[in-house]
């Protein structure tokens, strides 16, 4: 099937990388069509439920900081432009085993969150159990564990920042294709072909944030996506 529409950007999924890729490229000025195989915000990809986590001091790394802080000011401008609230920016607690623990994964992540927050002049709080229990007594924190409060911690409501950014990338002119799935992506010279069913667009490039279905587009004997299981429970109080 011949390419019927030529796009400065083609956007492969709209989950919360696709929506926001989608929103800044038209921001931009950019002509931008996107498409997702169900209708976002919807709950067969990485995007879902209510909400995820936010932290500006990154345990996980410095490198990460300009990045999350980057993203804080998006939120609040997002806010502001369209009313709906994203952003809760209440702080956070960490709680990790002490160090006689033989988990080592997160034996240190408190220490090494409050090395990032060290080095990036951040907020951060250590506190002795006996402190967090007296300033947070929802939180049964054991005597032997280690705690942070991180003030600029929080969470960003997922689904609804996800169906933000695509209506504001709709508004600024990106053309957007929920239930319409890719089913290849092809070269033509210096463009690149996104295929579907109910015909081809070209584009100058394409952006692929397809999560659990990446392999579809790539080696799969390279690649292998893994199931990672998150819960929420509701607080009663």
């Amino acid at each position: 099937m011949g390419a019927s529409q030529h796009v400065d950007l083609a956007v492969v999924g709209l989950g919360a990388y696709g929506a926001a890729v989608a929103y800044h490229a038209a921001r931009l000025g950019l002509r931008v069509v996107g498409f997702d195989r169900h209708h976002p915000p919807h709950e067969f990809g990485s995007s879902h439920a209510e909400t995820r986590v936010t932290r500006l001091a990154v345990g996980e790394g410095p490198r990460y900081v300009p990045f999350a802080t980057r993203s804080h000011e998006i939120w609040r401008e997002l806010e502001e432009a369209t009313g709906v609230p994203l952003l809760h920016d209440h702080g956070g607690i960490f709680i990790a085993p002490g160090d006689h623990s033989d988990d080592h994964r997160w034996g240190d992540f408190v220490d090494a969150t409050a090395a990032v927050a060290a080095e990036a002049g951040l907020g951060f709080e250590r506190l002795s159990a006996v402190e967090s229990r007296r300033r947070f007594p929802n939180f049964r924190v054991g005597d032997h564990e280690v705690v942070g409060f991180e003030p600029t911690a929080g969470l960003v409501m997922a689904e609804r920042a996800v169906e933000t950014q695509l209506a504001e990338a709709s508004r600024l002119g990106a053309i957007l294709h929920p239930g319409r799935p890719v089913t290849a992506i092809d070269s033509d010279g210096d463009a690149a072909v996104v295929r579907t069913a109910d015909g081809d667009v070209t584009a100058h490039r394409v952006v692929v944030c397809v999560g659990p279905w990446a392999p579809d587009f790539h080696d799969r004997d390279r690649l292998r996506v893994t199931r990672q299981v998150v819960y929420w429970f509701e607080a009663e109080d």
